[in-house]
């Protein structure tokens, strides 16, 4: 049985690059939006005292990815009035045998899908050439952030 990897906020910071995660992760909305296999879930609930009445817990299932053999759970507390107001983990685990595979810390991971999904949704889908008719499309490279 192979060993999980655990990776805490400072790993994932030294190893993954904002500039370098634009591309894949344009291409995984690509693939996600032409090649859905499940829906995905987003499963709120609020918690009880002493937590603050804005705080809440929240479980992601499943992040899926057409061609990655692998799915993940995320599980995350939203607390507004702590610094990092999300924190939790993400469980990534074999589609074939349900093995987890990884445990990684969320905040990092969160904040990175949310400012480059919002970077990828500017980015032109086809770009327009001057004289080019209505309907041509260009091979397109997204800039580096």
């Amino acid at each position: 049985m192979a060993k999980t990897l655990i990776l805490n906020r400072a790993e994932i910071e030294a190893v993954v690059s904002p500039a370098e995660t634009l591309a894949p992760m344009r291409d995984a909305f690509r693939r996600h939006s032409i090649q859905r296999a499940v829906p995905a879930l987003r499963i709120p609930s609020p918690l009880p005292p002493p937590a603050p009445s804005d705080a809440s817990a929240m479980i992601l299932v499943p992040g899926v990815v057409s061609g990655i053999p692998a799915y993940t759970v995320k599980v995350h507390a939203k607390h507004p009035g702590q610094n990092p107001g999300i924190q939790g983990v993400i469980i990534l685990s074999s589609l074939e045998t349900g093995a987890t595979l990884a445990i990684l810390e969320s905040g990092f991971l969160t904040a990175l899908r949310t400012g480059l999904a919002g970077a990828i949704g500017r980015l032109p889908t086809r770009p327009k050439q001057p004289g080019a008719s209505r309907g041509a499309t260009t091979s397109f490279t997204a800039p580096a952030y």
